[in-house]
């Protein structure tokens, strides 16, 4: 299965998709410390999401109640994603429910943003 950044990190996108208990979508900046502490469970480096990794996944999850708010997260996704080693997609679809997050939407690398729903 090929490695790709962007699947990785639109599933753990995906886990903004949950929660309506926050007012608006983090910088871009927040967003990027929130997924970091998953890098190494996404790259195969570690066996499960450790602490740090699923807190940030819950954060992310109440970060973006609103559909601007998920449009956000998605575009900086993208746009970060360069900045991060390659991750393992299987690993990154797992990731929400690994961390309790439930999640009924598929992402793909093709995806368009502003057609999140």
């Amino acid at each position: 299965m090929a490695r790709h950044l962007l699947p990785s990190l639109m599933a753990v996108l995906l886990v903004a998709f949950s929660s309506l208990k926050a007012d608006a979508a983090p910088p871009c900046a927040q967003i990027t410390r929130m997924i970091t502490p998953c890098a190494a469970y996404l790259a195969d480096r570690a066996l499960t999401p450790y602490g740090p990794c699923c807190m940030g996944v819950t954060a992310l999850d109440r970060s973006a109640p609103l559909q601007d708010d998920r449009v956000a997260v998605c575009s900086c996704l993208k746009i970060i994603s360069p900045r991060f080693p390659i991750m393992d997609s299987t690993r990154a679809s797992s990731l929400p429910t690994l961390c309790g997050v439930s999640i009924n939407i598929t992402v793909t690398p093709s995806i368009d943003c502003n057609m999140m729903i």
